[in-house]
């Protein structure tokens, strides 16, 4: 785990590639680093972008189409968990819609969210993300654990589960 998270930080590659980006099941290990790491701001968060995902950047709240692999998976929990907890009221909506799967769940977490108020980017002195680990991964789910660097140095870690979605793309459950 701390090797799989020293490489996300370091922006590391594989020397496994998948043999097709778009559906790439086999070829990759569960546990291997995304590659092509890069990062990109969302109210006052950065986030991990990769080869893996997203490919659609549309809308900007929520970028989607994340790989069916480990790495693909990893990215798009990561992904979704920032941007459920720090999108702002105009685009809370759009998160959901596209990053949180349909069920249960995301209906009580929408019936909370209307009852704050997000209108400002978070401060400068943001938690940041520093690597994951993935705990539990099939085709189908994928449970990942994400470590983030808090305010006061202290180190965290948040468990988050995708499933691979009828629309093809994982989505935070």
């Amino acid at each position: 785990a701390t090797a799989l998270a020293a490489a996300v930080l370091a922006g590391c590659g594989s020397d496994a590639e998948p043999t097709d980006p778009g559906d790439s099941i086999t070829g990759v290990a569960p546990t291997a680093p995304p590659t092509g790491l890069s990062w990109t701001a969302f109210q006052g968060m950065d986030i991990p972008i990769a080869d893996q995902g997203p490919r659609t950047t549309i809308p900007i709240a929520a970028p989607h189409g994340f790989d069916h692999n480990g790495p693909g998976a990893a990215l798009a929990a990561i992904n979704a968990t920032v941007r459920m907890s720090v999108a702002a009221d105009d685009q809370w909506g759009t998160v959901a819609d596209h990053l949180i799967a349909p069920g249960a769940a995301r209906d009580a977490w929408a019936v909370n969210r209307v009852r704050l108020s997000i209108t400002s980017p978070v401060a400068e002195d943001a938690p940041r993300i520093c690597g994951y680990e993935m705990t539990r991964y099939t085709p189908q789910r994928a449970d990942v654990s994400i470590v983030t660097r808090q305010r006061d140095n202290s180190l965290t870690a948040n468990a988050a589960s995708v499933v691979w979605s009828a629309g093809g793309d994982w989505q935070l459950q």
